[in-house]
């Protein structure tokens, strides 16, 4: 299993007005994070398709996001994100040839 992390800023683009007076981060910038980070781990590769994903619980601006994932007998990678012990998000990811 590898594993890794990050935060998204409090002065992200995406924030204001998502939502006023109690910010949470998107689910795309989630996801764009943990493409960047798990494609990482897999170049030279692309990403081919977002085969599932489950935002379980909102993420704060600032908050850590811990991520772990690994390669399933399909060939997909599975993704787990927890901030603070909760789960945030979780899915699976294909990725092919550049």
């Amino acid at each position: 299993m590898s594993r890794g992390e990050f935060t998204v800023p409090h002065d992200h683009p995406s924030l204001p007005g998502h939502f006023p007076g109690d910010p949470i981060v998107p689910g795309v910038v989630l996801l764009d994070r943990v493409v960047a980070l798990v494609g990482a781990s897999v170049a030279p590769a692309r990403l081919v398709a977002v085969t599932s994903v489950k935002f379980l619980s909102p993420v704060h601006p600032g908050e850590t996001v811990a991520l772990s994932w690994r390669d399933r007998a399909d060939g997909d990678l599975q993704f787990e994100c927890r901030c603070d012990g909760r789960a945030a998000l979780n899915g699976a990811l294909r990725f092919g040839a550049a």
